[in-house]
This record gives C-alpha cells, sequence and structure tokens, in this order.
C-alpha cells in the first residue's frame, strides 16, 4: 500500500518484542536482533507514534542482551541515531546501477532508503553498514 498505510504501530509491539525476547534471549543461533522490518514513514518535525515505539523496543533489547547487536529497523525508517548497525534495502538488478548506488559507502555516505518527499531515516552515523535485501 502507500507510505504509511501499514504504519500503525502501538505498545503492543513492544509487549510482543518483550515476550520474544524473554524466550529467545539465549538462543545460541542470534548474532544479532532486529525488532522492526520497512518501516515507512517521513521523517517529521515532531516524535511521531513510530519512532517512540522504535526507541522502546531498541533499548528494551540492549537491556536484555547487551552483547549482540542491534538495529532499530532493518530498511526504510531508521529512528534511533547510534543504533549498533545501520542498513538499506535495495533491489537493484544491474550490476553498474547497483555500484552507482552503493558508491558513496567508500566516503562514509552510504546509500539510504528515501521517498521523493524526503528522508525516512535519521542519517547515517558511521555504524557497520549492510544492504540486507
Amino acid at each position: 500500500g502507500p507510505v504509511g498505510a501499514n504504519q500503525r504501530p502501538t505498545a503492543s509491539f513492544v509487549a510482543q518484542w518483550l515476550e520474544l525476547l524473554a524466550r529467545d534471549h539465549n538462543h545460541p543461533s542470534i548474532v544479532g536482533w532486529c525488532p522492526l522490518n520497512e518501516t515507512h514513514q517521513l521523517m517529521h518535525d515532531r516524535i511521531t507514534v513510530l519512532d517512540d515505539v522504535t526507541q522502546a523496543m531498541f533499548l528494551a533489547t540492549k537491556l536484555a542482551d547487551p552483547s549482540r547487536p542491534v538495529i532499530d529497523a532493518s530498511g526504510y525508517s531508521h529512528r534511533v541515531p547510534r543504533a549498533d548497525v545501520y542498513d538499506s534495502h535495495s533491489y537493484e538488478q544491474d550490476p553498474a546501477a547497483f555500484r552507482r548506488e552503493q558508491a558513496g559507502l567508500a566516503v562514509g555516505r552510504p546509500f539510504e532508503n528515501r521517498h521523493p518527499q524526503g528522508p525516512y531515516s535519521v542519517s547515517y552515523d558511521g555504524q557497520p553498514y549492510f544492504v540486507s535485501e
């Protein structure tokens, strides 16, 4: 659907995430945590529910498991400025176009998912970076 149509985060997201952390925090195959995927919301001049829920899930994860890295959301709307990891989603299939799209990484300005009306995310701040999709 359109940007924002699926973005109805609530406190129940945090409660469900806490249950998952309690269940899985000692699982040996988990190398890092990502509480949210593909949140789409433009940055605003005010704090939104998505900002609060993302921050709460990030902080809860860091408290529950300080030994593993945490990314606040995979792709699009990163809301935690100093998350342990930063990513983007790119579905570019042409190798030359992908190389151009990602060229800024070499100088500390990696590709960030954006909307024509403005940014989705806080800016990249030097964290480890990867294209996760």
